[in-house]
This record gives C-alpha cells, sequence and structure tokens, in this order.
C-alpha cells in the first residue's frame, strides 16, 4: 500500500525513505496511517472484518459520495470553482 501510494503521488526515494526527527519511524509510513486514521475518524472508510482481513479498509455510502464529490471538483475550471 505504502509503495503504490508513493507512486501515485511521485514521490522521491529520499521522500520514501525520510524518517521522524524524534522517533526515527518512517515518515511516509507515519503519514499514510494518519490520514487513513482521518478517513476513519470521518466515516468515510472502514473495515468489514478487521479480525480476518488483515489491512483491508473499504468505502462506508458517505465516503463513496465524498469521493464522487471530489472528483466532480476535481474536473472543474478554476473560473468555474472561484466563481
Amino acid at each position: 500500500m505504502y509503495d503504490l501510494l508513493a507512486e501515485h503521488f511521485k514521490l522521491t526515494a529520499q521522500q520514501r525513505l525520510a524518517v521522524m526527527e524524534h522517533t526515527e519511524e518512517n515518515a511516509w509510513e507515519n503519514r499514510v496511517r494518519q490520514a487513513r486514521r482521518h478517513l476513519v475518524n470521518m466515516k468515510w472508510i472502514y473495515k468489514p472484518r478487521p479480525e480476518i482481513e488483515r489491512g483491508l479498509w473499504k468505502l462506508t455510502e458517505l465516503g463513496h459520495c465524498e469521493g464522487k464529490r471530489l472528483d466532480d471538483l476535481s474536473n472543474l475550471s478554476r473560473e468555474q470553482l472561484l466563481g
């Protein structure tokens, strides 16, 4: 998952391997986990069967609607967005 997202966002090797200053934890992986936690808190994703399917997350109905809305916004021109 981390590599797929890093490729999508075109991260450099340096960005992928950077560590956090005080914990020596991989900064990219930490950021992805924080984003996932935020999406769970927003009720946009959920873990359907946490006891069985490790690492599998699904969109909620709300997450699906918000994803569609954001996709629609990304297709608008600057003039349309600014009114």
